[in-house]
């Protein structure tokens, strides 16, 4: 039971992050954004989701050694979708 809990307090956590990511992404306020997706992950760091927007926001922001870090990892996460991070596929993914 302890452990069902706590699963749920941490996807509570995640959304919430998540949401307040989005939030502060549509209002342009990007570092605040970039916070909160980044809360996202450490509450689930296979939520490839959050990567995806971190990797947004970063691109706004023009830190691309960030861009291609979160593309990384939502490649990583979930290969099949990564012609759809900017046609970024899993072959690119690991070259440097």
């Amino acid at each position: 039971y302890l452990q069902l809990l706590m699963h749920s307090k941490k996807r509570q956590m995640v959304a919430g992050d998540f949401n307040l990511a989005f939030s502060f992404d549509r209002a342009e306020k990007l570092p605040e954004a970039l916070s909160y997706y980044e809360k996202a992950i450490q509450w689930d760091s296979e939520f490839g989701q959050a990567y995806v927007k971190a990797a947004f926001i970063s691109s706004k922001q023009g830190h691309v050694d960030k861009v291609v870090h979160y593309l990384k990892e939502a490649i990583r996460l979930h290969p099949e979708e990564g012609s759809n991070y900017g046609g970024i596929s899993s072959r690119g993914a690991g070259k440097s």
